[in-house]
């Protein structure tokens, strides 16, 4: 396992370290702290999302003994609050702006995953699942509003495309390394369930939570900036 990964890193670093004359992402493009943050947003709400509808794909039906049918029902709440909810993050970005937006999702998601890292073979949808899978897409829907802004603000017309690009290579991105990433936490647990919950709080306590940091950090020093700009 260590072979392909040592390999897989020295690849990588051939790649960055390698200079060309007209690169298709310049480096420089991904300094701007806004966008950083925002690129890492949006790629945190897809792996939030993509993970936990997979797990709980998982534990409903290998678990409870859910049908496929009766497991697709229990997202449903899920669906309708991801979706209203970004029906007025539009309109909380234009009032208190992209990087508070982000923020708040953040947050929220994190509560929404540590209540899901709770999980444990006798845990009940109604109180042990519903209030994780309403926190959670609650958070997603804002997160992506925000980051969508910070992503694009103040990108120069040649580069409209690459903004675009660059955002959809986070959605996609997102569940394939949050997957990837948090499967290997679980699989440190003997039992599954108990991997499920510890896949969970580590998403919660050490990512979502540190990418909130950050974005507070950010608004504070736009905020400073504003203030004094001498």
């Amino acid at each position: 396992m260590l072979v392909p990964l040592t390999a897989g890193a020295v690849l990588l670093s051939a790649f960055l370290a390698r200079r060309v004359r007209r690169p298709l992402l310049p480096p420089g493009f991904l300094r701007r702290p806004s966008r950083a943050l925002g690129l890492t947003g949006i790629l945190l709400a897809s792996a939030g999302t993509g993970v936990v509808t997979f797990l709980l794909s998982l534990y409903l039906q290998q678990q409870h003994h859910w049908t496929p049918l009766a497991t697709a029902g229990a997202f449903i709440p899920f669906t309708v609050v991801l979706i209203a909810t970004s029906r007025v993050a539009g309109v909380l970005v234009g009032r208190f702006g992209a990087a508070r937006v982000t923020t708040a999702g953040l947050l929220t998601g994190a509560v929404g995953l540590a209540l899901l890292a709770g999980i444990d073979p006798g845990t009940t949808f109604a109180l042990g699942l519903l209030p994780g899978l309403v926190l959670l897409p609650a958070g997603a829907s804002l997160i992506f509003s925000g980051a969508a802004v910070l992503s694009t603000a103040d990108v120069p017309a040649h580069q409209t495309g690459l903004a675009g690009g660059t955002m959809n290579t986070a959605m996609e991105l997102g569940p394939t390394v949050g997957l990837a990433a948090l499967m290997s936490v679980a699989a440190t647990q003997t039992d599954t369930v108990t991997g499920y919950a510890w896949a969970f709080s580590t998403a919660a306590a050490a990512v979502y939570l540190a990418a909130a940091l950050a974005a507070l950090a950010l608004n504070r020093r736009t905020t400073t900036a504003r203030r004094d700009p001498s």
